[in-house]
């Protein structure tokens, strides 16, 4: 094999290990209860169950530079983060923050994209690892936690 098809078989292989690993977590484990492709102020509803660990994801190269979410039950806010995107990398910090549900019920989500570009939210209930809240906050109203 010449340089350039070394180089160029390499290049492909390299290319299909970052898709694989990129998306695994993607497809691996766990249950979408939300995906939507966000280019400007959306707000939407969705249910949790009780006791459930959901884990929130913001993902794509070609989004705004910030963008704000916040999880509502009712006039109280019991989530709320701010995801910055990392360059030359591509992901958005923190990286799928988890959020531990006490109830089962609708909440109301806000998605606030802080420039020009579309990002892809997800929020996936947990598929049963680590499916504790030592390690998320807890969405209950304020003054009941």
């Amino acid at each position: 094999m010449e340089d350039d098809e070394r180089s160029l078989f390499l290049s492909i292989i390299m290319a299909i290990l970052f898709v694989f690993t990129a998306e695994y977590p993607y497809y691996s484990g766990g249950v979408t209860v939300f995906e939507g492709d966000i280019s400007q102020d959306t707000a939407f509803q969705i249910d949790l169950i009780r006791d459930r660990r959901y884990e929130v994801w913001v993902v794509d190269t070609a989004g705004p530079e910030t963008v704000d979410v916040s999880i509502r039950k009712g006039q109280d806010i019991v989530y709320e983060e701010s995801f910055r995107l990392l360059h030359p990398e591509g992901d958005y910090i923190p990286w799928h923050p988890c959020v531990w549900a006490t109830d089962t019920d609708t909440y109301d989500v806000h998605v606030h994209p802080r420039g020009a570009g579309t990002v892809k939210i997800l929020i996936r209930k947990d598929a049963g690892q680590n499916s504790s809240p030592d390690s998320c906050p807890i969405l209950h109203p304020a003054g009941q936690g």
